[in-house]
């Protein structure tokens, strides 16, 4: 049996559900009244705000009447609508003319049930937190939302397995429509799935709405031995109907995806570093490696592994109001080394551009 020594990588969910409506003309918004919700000023990107800067200024937002409803979810609910709601996602369709959550469930990464035998190990993969370590917190809310290809929990949580070895032995089901492939380490290529947690959440739009937003963070495990190997373990937010034919909405400006080889890698550190080199890529480390402390990521006094730091992902609604946003991690190559992501404060966005785009949060 082959044996990696690395770290994986985790993303944790949690959100607001907000909208944003705005006259470009007037960057600093209006106030009115909007079916279904309110509307008013925030004041940017930022924890909390539900904001955007593509307007500058204050924008307006359509802010879900029934957030925050996240305060007693439990760490290990099986309930995907309260996971839906550590992200902020509260208000739920209340029929085929009403805007809000209309489904939510698991699933595996391509949208397919889980099988039956997997599905003890699978549920381990999702947790609802409180916080991520010493320094990662909800944006928005109490909780926000893990998904992990190991355990979604933080080292003293019940249920927690070490990041650097735990494989669940969970396979296949490859989502199609994206790419796994990283133009940062041509001639790689991506090993198969393993071990995937994935929300699916059915959504309708409200009226005015233009695009959808969300904060993550993504941790792994694999960097840096593993940059640039089949070993890529991924983030990915899939949405249907997809912009541009681009499935993946999260990826970042050089057409990677949110994988260990992504140019948004910043929070991280080496000996006499950084920059960091590993692999054939060099990375500048630029927020250090604080933000790992108490999460299983931290690594040792030569290298520690990484995260992305906060990233929000934009993108614009194609035909209509009914969308499908899949959250999913996976690990690549084999089970062992685990990657995590956290993800907070989606909301509905009443401007976006017209192609996707992923940016760091200003700290």
């Amino acid at each position: 049996m082959r044996l990696r020594f690395a770290l994986g990588a985790m993303l944790v969910l949690a959100g607001a559900w907000t909208a944003c409506i705005s006259d470009r003309d007037e960057p600093g918004g209006y106030t009115g009244d909007a079916t279904g919700g309110s509307f008013s000023t925030g004041p940017g990107l930022g924890p909390g705000s539900g904001g955007n800067q593509n307007l500058g200024g204050g924008l307006t937002t359509i802010e879900d009447p029934e957030a925050p409803c996240d305060s007693g979810v439990a760490m290990d609910t099986e309930d995907a609508a309260q996971a839906a709601a550590a992200i902020g996602i509260c208000k739920k369709a209340a029929n085929d003319d009403d805007w809000g959550l209309v489904e939510a469930k698991w699933t595996m990464g391509n949208g397919a049930p889980i099988p039956t035998d997997d599905i003890p190990k699978y549920h381990i993969g999702h947790g609802v937190l409180d916080h991520f370590g010493a320094e990662v917190d909800p944006l928005e809310g109490d909780k926000l939302l893990a998904l992990s290809s190991g355990t979604a929990r933080n080292p003293d949580d019940p249920g927690y397995q070490d990041v650097g070895g735990w494989d669940k032995q969970i396979t296949g089901f490859l989502a199609t429509g994206i790419s796994y492939n990283s133009p940062a380490c041509p001639g790689v290529e991506t090993g198969t799935p393993h071990d995937v947690a994935a929300l699916e959440l059915r959504l309708r739009a409200p009226e005015g709405a233009q695009g959808i937003a969300f904060d993550f963070n993504f941790f792994t495990y694999e960097w840096p031995d593993f940059v640039c190997t089949e070993f890529n373990d991924y983030f990915a937010a899939m949405m249907t109907p997809s912009p541009n034919n681009q499935l993946n909405i999260s990826f970042d400006s050089e057409g990677n995806q949110i994988t260990v080889n992504n140019a948004l890698v910043e929070v991280c550190d080496c000996l006499n570093g950084p920059p960091c080199e590993a692999g054939s890529l060099t990375y500048e480390c630029e927020q250090g490696a604080s933000m790992l402390t108490g999460t299983g990521f931290e690594g040792s006094s030569d290298f520690s592994h990484a995260a992305t730091g906060w990233l929000s992902t934009e993108a614009p609604l194609v035909a209509g109001e009914n969308i499908i946003v899949r959250f999913a991690v996976w690990d690549s190559g084999d089970g062992i080394l685990d990657s995590t992501a956290v993800i907070d404060n989606f909301r509905w966005l009443g401007f976006a551009d017209p192609d996707p785009e992923t940016t760091p949060i200003p700290k």
